[in-house]
């Protein structure tokens, strides 16, 4: 119970300053605010803390009603420091199999081995922030970007295709493909837009999954 209510503390933490840097600001807030962005020093720094081996849940299924994911499932990932990326070591893709998808991909999503993805950490300063930060805030895909795409062989129905699953930055321009970082403990939102089968279908997926871990 502690960890699950952490992840929803802190989702809701990281939705509200995704909302808050991101969103457009208002008159005063321009007459107010003037934007200082992290200077290089402060990101080495903050991406030198990140630094190192976690591990964790994915948590996905997500409930809208009740504001909680249904299910959950251990996964590790790494941050390394010199090209700022994260690599998850055992994505797995079956938590991307939904109900409205045909038998045959649904089927070979649950089915499907784990998976090594590599994202980039691109580090800011949320809006409205002066000062040192205490926490370190960043996106895997910065808005209005281009959808961060991965490749996988799958087989389905017994033969192996290429599958290009397509990561968005955002989720209906409400929730954002960002994390934080803060004592050792890291949250991080992924956004999947689309399935696309190589001489085959499009499946729409829309599917926001979080992870929240620990350093080793």
């Amino acid at each position: 119970m502690k960890t699950v209510f952490g992840v929803r503390t802190l989702l809701t933490t990281l939705l509200v300053c995704a909302m808050v840097s991101l969103v457009s600001c208002n008159k005063d807030d321009k007459d107010t605010y003037v934007f200082v962005p992290l200077t290089q020093a402060e990101k080495t720094l903050q991406i030198n803390q990140m630094q190192g081996e976690y591990s964790g849940y994915l948590y996905y299924n997500y409930n809208y009603v009740y504001y909680r994911y249904a299910d959950s499932l251990k996964v590790n990932w790494s941050v390394r420091a010199n090209d700022s990326t994260l690599t998850i070591s055992n994505f797995p893709m079956k938590v991307f199999a939904k109900s409205q998808m045909d038998t045959d991909m649904k089927d070979a999503l649950i089915n499907d081995s784990l998976h090594s993805i590599t994202s980039r950490i691109v580090l800011y300063r949320p809006w409205g922030t002066t000062g040192t930060l205490q926490s370190a805030y960043y996106n895997f895909i910065p808005k209005s970007s281009e959808d961060f795409k991965v490749d996988i062989p799958i087989q389905i129905n017994k033969v192996e295709k290429k599958v290009s699953f397509i990561f968005s930055s955002s989720n209906m321009n409400s929730v954002y493909s960002i994390g934080g970082f803060s004592n050792n403990e890291m949250m991080f939102n992924m956004i999947l837009n689309q399935l696309k089968v190589d001489g085959g279908r499009t499946y729409d997926a829309n599917t926001l999954v979080v992870f929240y871990g620990k350093k080793s």
